[in-house]
């Protein structure tokens, strides 16, 4: 009875017990009966009578029972507890209603393992029950059996969908080689390819110069394998594609593509990711491993399969590659002998010296540039494509211009689609004549001379820049001295992504309203150029790279040279002036706020919503702003207030509606770096909107209707673009009381997956690297608050502790495996080798100022000493400590060492010639479980398990001053602001404190908001920001210092403080309202008032329609899915069961006005034109009525 024991005391603590309970007496019964369970069951059965046995003896339940509602995370335990009870007694009754087909299932050829399953279960009741005792709140999944095969099927599809996948990167069937073309070289690798022979190649790289065919090869040998079925994957590199495609992203793709033809390729491959889900990792020697070699071993086929690989020098740079370089040439071997890779790349420095000439591994095959063969497949080429015209040439005119081509395909391409064009004036014949008669420039020595030579004389033939306007092809009143080739031209080589003719158009129309830019007739005559001049919406893109190397050389392109200067200016004024004469309320057209983006998005597409050059805008302004030469123009200066002061939030809209939040914080922050101090103004305001946007991007995602409705009233009072916005938006909720006077104490929460123990800072403040109880180390973006990436549980146990080296190349971290890692700084993925020594767990971490050393202290009450560059252990342990060392940092200068530990002390140690001596300093009367150094040098802080912090001084190891107290519980983490100014601690009683650096003295009152112990704390470099992580599985950013520019104005909105507040029992009342009478709201189990009177003018108003705060999303709810209004995370749980009357307990209380707050269908009532807006402020209310 022990089960009914412990729910006697939690059956109010979630109705899942009962549940438990009626499957629990199920398994009970048929475990008197005899059956023949596995071992294994038995000892599930065994670990769920010892759970609960523990729990039922222990003090906690009591306290529990006797005081409710005051140990949430115990609470949250026993809910656990129950919800797996039940799922493992479902489990084991599956097995033994079914036993001889179960046991069928467990030696079929399947990638579940239920052993894997019931050592989960065990797991999972050992954490609760520590969760339990420990009062820890867990932010985990319960254990549950999905070992149905369709069920697995989705979960394995689902899982794979979350490998991030490049779009358009595959083969295009019509771009394939003509006829009876490049036949011999096709032969070669066709049967290259099919031979899976042992000790066959598993590569063939194909060499060449610009121009000579590669890429067709390419699709033609994807199109041949694709028929045969024999085709793995493709993926082309486009330095200039949409996309973006480079280096990173072809493992991934391999792996869609791999899993899409094989079914076996995808179980092995989500098997490979296990428990990990490293989805977005972009490591690439990583992704090898994981995404191709490991589920490839797996694989047993019968014939090879082909991977084929274009352009691998547009990868990206060569530093960019030299990862994948790397693999192609040392571990494609690695894969069984059925796996072939077709790679084609131009004949790079890097390259040439990575792959020499062929090996036993790989085939290196350079075209030549004088082949009979290629030119015979050439002249086929040529004849084939101006077979309509034929008759209009003069004869042998197809081999001429084979002869002419120099072995170039792209040359001959080029001047086919230039003499059979449809758009240009003149005859066939006379372009024919042109490139014969100009020719190559003699002169020139370039090895891409003919290439160049030939775009030179297109684009004569096309402007006829050097002949009589009356013969030119396009009319002088579109070109005149080139200038709007340049400058359309221009503007797609500085564009951040591809653009379409029609965003272009509509972008350099905003840019010169006055001029009569025809960016159409530019375009439509450079078929033989550009891709997609055919179509009003498709994205140009260059045809080849050598093209646009002729426009960025002045010494190729010369006359046509285009270059970049001026470009990024039209590019950020024609954006600031499409988003002004553009952005309105409602960008979307959403009829009711209830729904979010993706509900909303799936009737009707973003791109149906918002044009291309509008979105382009709202994400690129800033970035083409940053890259401007000339500074700032009034008109510039203008368009920047007017969209911060009238349109932000609209803009905004776009940015939710269109996805592009991160894109959108990132454009501001570009902005930022560009304004002058005598933009200020600018200045001020965008970084008000860029802490609006990272405080409230959780709600700004998922709702374009709610950034009015939910994010605009959280908004602290001296918010200049709040207060703005709220004068125009009356109709909605409002905080009429507790709402926070600045941005500063707020704070942006990052959701780990389980405890955190250890954050940082990089050095230049832009990412955030924490340290999980999972085992996983993850990078954030600062600004955003997104995640950009996450290592593989390299580590067999928690992170303790994590730093970044001052030059930002590596992140450390230490773990309870006794290990040290390496990671990389930008990304967080592996590094090296681990480094090994110690004999206990690595508490803590540090990097030397000048990166070269790592200092680490370990349970093994050893500091030790690491070479970053040799990865190894330099000189002796250092001894002296009597406990575990819990904290170990570097001065300033490098030259000392501080420590702290569980032996009480703190030890100071010197170099000296003989070595490290350490001093020990005395004065606390508990473990020391953090020490830092002052910038300057001279002084240490240290936090202790007696709740007080001490200052020491550095030189002399005496305490300045008392201890400094305040902390309720163990001061676990200290640090000094890099000014110096300021000490910021962290400790288990749920709390940070800021202190003044150099007296000691408390500054303003605790930062609260966790709901567990704070386990880590940091500054941001400039000092206006602390990084917490905590034991409830989030890390939070505090701002702690407003900028000078952030002063409240005197115009600035205030809101009337109710002072008629009264509370009684369970119910919570607030009088003041318009119709002078008092609200009620039952505090226990909430509706709105039932009264008609007080309907609120919305439709919530019956005691039995369910409302509910989902504490995950912040969503209030009505009738389990309609979105009412949104809760920023750092108050979901200070929101007892049920008060979604939205009054907040505090301190301070917060009261949320709903006496006009309009939503559902009726949403758009909270927005009032600017030329309504004095309305607001008059006597007369505004109409929020139905």
């Amino acid at each position: 009875m022990w089960f009914m024991d412990a729910m006697d005391v939690v059956m109010e603590v979630h109705s899942a017990a009962k549940t438990a309970w009626s499957v629990l007496s199920q398994v009970y019964k048929l475990a008197e009966q005899p059956l023949h369970l596995d071992s294994k069951f038995q000892d599930l059965l065994q670990k769920m009578n010892d759970t609960y046995e523990r729990v039922c003896d222990s003090q906690e339940l009591r306290k529990v029972r006797d005081q409710p509602g005051a140990f949430r995370g115990r609470e949250q335990a026993l809910r656990g507890l129950c919800e797996q009870t039940a799922e493992c007694g479902r489990f084991i009754l599956k097995y033994a209603q079914d036993e001889p087909r179960f046991s069928q299932r467990l030696e079929s050829n399947m990638v579940w393992d239920v052993d894997k399953q019931l050592v989960q279960y065990i797991q999972r009741l050992d954490v609760l029950q520590e969760a339990f005792r420990a009062g820890i709140q867990l932010h985990m999944e319960m254990v549950t059996d999905e070992t149905l095969e369709q069920i697995k099927n989705h979960v394995i599809d689902m899982d794979i969908r979350k490998i991030p996948l490049v779009g358009g990167a595959e083969f295009e069937p019509e771009k394939q080689c003509l006829g009876t073309s490049r036949e011999a070289l096709l032969d070669d690798i066709a049967i290259w390819a099919s031979d899976d022979a042992e000790d066959s190649e598993r590569a063939f790289l194909l060499m060449g110069l610009a121009g000579t065919g590669k890429s067709t090869i390419a699709h033609t040998v994807a199109d041949l394998f694709d028929e045969m079925d024999r085709l793995g994957a493709s993926f082309f590199f486009d330095a200039m594609g949409a996309e973006n495609r480079r280096a990173v992203d072809l493992f991934r793709n391999i792996a869609h593509a791999l899993a899409r033809r094989h079914r076996s390729f995808r179980d092995a491959l989500w098997t490979e990711l296990g428990e990990e889900r490293l989805y977005t990792t972009r490591d690439i020697q990583e992704q090898f491993d994981i995404f191709l070699l490991r589920p490839a071993r797996k694989l047993r086929l019968c014939s090879s399969v082909l991977i084929v690989v274009d352009a691998l020098d547009e990868s990206g740079t060569p530093e960019e590659r030299k990862q994948l370089v790397s693999i192609i040439r040392d571990r494609l071997q690695e894969l069984p002998s059925t796996f072939r890779f077709l790679i084609t790349c131009r004949e790079e420095a890097d390259i040439i010296m990575a792959f020499p000439e062929s090996t036993h591994f790989i085939v290196v095959q350079r075209l030549p540039t004088v082949d009979p063969s290629l030119s015979e497949d050439i002249l086929k080429y040529i004849k084939h494509s101006l077979r309509s015209v034929l008759a209009d040439l003069p004869e042998k005119s197809c081999e001429i211009l084979a002869d002419a081509s120099g072995g170039l395909f792209q040359w001959a391409d080029v001047a086919v689609q230039y003499i059979i064009g449809t758009q240009l004036k003149g005859s066939p014949a006379d372009r024919y004549a042109q490139i014969i008669t100009q020719g190559k420039d003699p002169a020139s020595t370039h090895p891409e001379a003919g290439i160049y030579d030939l775009y030179r004389i297109v684009l004569s033939r096309i402007f006829n820049h050097d002949q009589d306007p009356s013969t030119r092809d396009i009319s002088s009143r579109v070109v005149g001295d080139l200038s709007d080739f340049k400058a359309v031209m221009g503007t797609l080589l500085v564009s951040s992504e591809p653009l379409s003719m029609r965003a272009l158009d509509t972008l350099l129309k905003s840019w010169r309203p006055e001029q009569d830019l025809r960016v159409y007739d530019v375009l439509r005559n450079l078929g033989s150029l550009l891709s997609g001049v055919g179509e009003h919406d498709v994205p140009i893109r260059p045809l080849s790279a050598s093209f646009v190397e002729f426009l960025q050389d002045p010494a190729v392109g010369r006359e046509f040279a285009v270059g970049t200067a001026g470009h990024h200016e039209t590019l950020a004024t024609a954006a600031l002036r499409l988003l002004d004469s553009s952005l309105h309320f409602n960008m979307g057209g959403h009829r009711t706020s209830y729904l979010l983006n993706p509900e909303i998005l799936s009737v009707q597409p973003a791109k149906e919503k918002l044009s291309a050059a509008l979105l382009y805008a709202c994400k690129y302004w800033g970035y083409h702003l940053s890259k401007s030469a000339a500074g700032f123009t009034a008109t510039v200066r203008h368009l920047i207030d007017t969209l911060f002061q009238e349109k932000f939030l609209f803009w905004m809209e776009v940015a939710s509606i269109g996805g592009s939040l991160g894109d959108t914080v990132h454009c501001i922050s570009m902005a930022m770096g560009s304004f002058q101090s005598k933009e200020e103004h600018a200045y001020n305001a965008a970084l008000d909107g860029l802490e609006f946007m990272k405080r409230f991007s959780p709600v700004i995602a998922e709702s374009a209707a709610h950034i009015y409705l939910s994010a605009l009233i959280w908004a602290p009072q001296s918010s200049p673009l709040a207060n703005v916005f709220r004068q125009r938006s009356a109709c909605a909720a409002r905080v009429s009381l507790g709402l926070p006077s600045s941005w500063v104490g707020q704070n942006q929460t990052l959701h780990d997956k389980e405890s955190i123990w250890s954050v940082a800072f990089s050095p230049d403040g832009n990412r955030i690297v924490s340290g999980s109880y999972d085992k996983t180390i993850r990078v954030w973006d600062a600004q955003t608050g997104m995640m950009i990436g996450e290592s593989p549980k390299g580590q067999a146990t928690v992170v303790y502790s994590l730093a970044f080296s001052p030059d930002y190349k590596w992140i450390v971290s230490g773990s309870g495996d006794n290990t040290i890692r390496l990671w990389d700084g930008e990304i967080g993925e592996a590094r090296g080798e681990q480094l090994s020594g110690h004999e206990g767990a690595v508490y803590s971490v540090a990097f030397s100022p000048d990166s070269k050393w790592i200092l680490s202290g370990s349970g093994d009450k050893t500091i030790r000493m690491w070479d970053v560059e040799k990865k190894k252990a330099h000189g002796e342990p250092l001894f002296g400590h009597d406990g575990a060392v819990y904290s170990v940092a570097f001065s300033p200068e490098g030259r000392r060492i501080v420590s702290g530990s569980a032996d009480r002390t703190i030890r100071v140690w010197n170099e000296t010639k003989l070595g490290w001596i350490g001093a020990p300093l005395h004065g606390h009367r508990s473990a020391v479980y953090s020490v830092v150094f002052s910038p300057d040098g001279r002084r240490i802080v240290s936090g202790s398990g007696d709740h007080t912090l001490r200052v020491w001084d550095a030189a002399s190891g005496t305490a300045i001053g008392k201890p400094l107290t305040g902390h309720a519980d163990t001061v676990t983490s200290v640090t000094f602001s890099p000014d110096g100014n300021r000490i910021v601690s962290g400790s288990d009683d749920h709390t940070i404190r800021i202190w003044e650096g150099e007296t000691g003295a408390a500054v303003g009152v605790p930062l609260e908001g966790h709901e567990g112990g704070v386990s880590s704390v940091a500054f941001s470099p400039d000092s206006k920001r602390v990084l917490s992580g905590s034991y409830d599985g989030t890390s939070r950013v505090w701002i702690v210092e407003a900028e000078e520019q952030y002063s409240v104005s005197d115009q600035a909105t205030s809101f009337e403080m109710s002072t008629n507040v009264a509370r009684q029992k369970n119910f919570v009342g607030r009088g003041g309202n318009d119709d002078s009478r008092l609200r009620v709201w039952n505090n226990d189990r909430f509706a709105l008032s039932t009264f008609k009177s007080h309907q609120l003018n919305q439709i919530y108003h019956s005691g039995t329609t369910p409302i509910r705060l989902d504490r995950k999303t912040g969503w209030i709810l009505g009738n389990e899915k309609d979105r009412i209004l949104w809760v920023p995370p750092d108050l979901h749980n200070q929101i007892s069961l049920g008060a979604l009357q939205m009054i907040i307990p505090g301190p301070p209380a917060i009261y949320v006005d709903l006496s006009k707050f309009v939503h559902g269908e009726e949403w758009t009532k909270c927005w009032t034109p600017a030329s309504e807006g004095a309305a607001i402020h008059s006597e007369r209310s505004p109409n929020c009525s139905h």
